[in-house]
């Protein structure tokens, strides 16, 4: 054989086997584990069938079994692509520099649909509290301490004003779930709340408009899709497109609306998009 035909064969060697490992490679999805391991499979089990269907290439979803655990298996290289929370997000940044934004989610309040959502500090109508300050030995519902808008964003802006909220300010109660402040606050058990602006449109619809918001947060970002490093900038590039293109319509994306409440879509933004969930945690100054 010729040196050139040599050539030829080893490159044409070295081209298939590429391509064969780029055709065999399956990407494992993850997600920030917000329910059960088995209904976060059964939840995502679609947007894998989609990506594997309309990129192309094999794909499967593992689940995690507590927060931190996602940006660890990505480090090691056992998960290609999480679904992380807000705050999961930056947190597993600031563990993983080398993880790589791909898109924010999108939600849906009414007929507008958004990558960012607003958390708010209410109270009733008919109360005599109309500012931060007002609140002062009152009793005040949080929904939980993991909560961005139900909890950190709120707390930022009593501290903001000067106010350190714990228990030497009010009284406090976790009640775990958004309605579930709206709704003590509709029975005067407690005297304010804070909560997101998407369940305030719900609490509208079954309390009456009983309340008076009195603070609203910084824009929130919507939860972000990320991946490791080792996935290639091409498989890279070829799913944030696929997933770029759902309806939402699509079987996945009313899964995905039935895991966390909303998605109906991503959109395209960049890292620096969840800078005020930095601030909020402390993350950045």
């Amino acid at each position: 054989m010729r040196v050139k035909e040599l050539l030829i064969f080893i490159l044409m060697s070295l081209f298939l086997m590429s391509t064969q490992s780029y055709a065999d490679e399956e990407i494992i999805f993850s997600a920030t584990p917000c329910r059960p391991s088995n209904e976060m499979a059964r939840i995502f089990q679609p947007l894998v069938d989609y990506v594997q269907k309309e990129c192309g290439v094999k794909a499967s979803y593992v689940a995690v079994d507590k927060y931190g655990e996602l940006e660890q298996k990505m480090k090691e290289k056992l998960i290609h692509i999480g679904s992380f929370t807000t705050n999961a997000y930056v947190q597993a940044k600031a563990y993983f520099p080398e993880i790589r934004y791909m898109l924010s989610g999108l939600s849906k309040e009414g007929d507008l649909i958004r990558d960012s959502y607003h958390g708010v500090i209410v109270t009733l109508n008919t109360s005599d509290i109309y500012t931060l300050q007002d609140l002062k030995g009152k009793k005040f519902g949080f929904t939980d301490v993991s909560s961005s808008s139900g909890y950190k964003f709120p707390r930022q802006e009593f501290i903001n004003a000067g106010i350190q909220p714990d228990d030497s300010f009010f009284k406090i109660f976790f009640l775990g779930k958004h309605n579930k402040v709206t709704d003590a606050l509709a029975a005067k058990v407690i005297d304010g709340a804070a909560t997101w602006d998407v369940n305030m449109v719900e609490a509208k619809a079954k309390h009456g408009d009983i309340f008076r918001v009195i603070v609203q947060t910084k824009p929130i970002p919507v939860s972000a899709l990320a991946a490791a490093p080792h996935l290639s900038d091409e498989t890279f590039q070829k799913i944030k497109q696929c997933i770029m293109k759902l309806k939402q319509d699509d079987e996945a994306l009313e899964k995905f609306r039935e895991y966390g409440g909303y998605y109906y879509g991503w959109s395209e933004r960049d890292d620096s998009f969840y800078d005020p969930a930095r601030l909020v945690l402390g993350i950045i100054k």
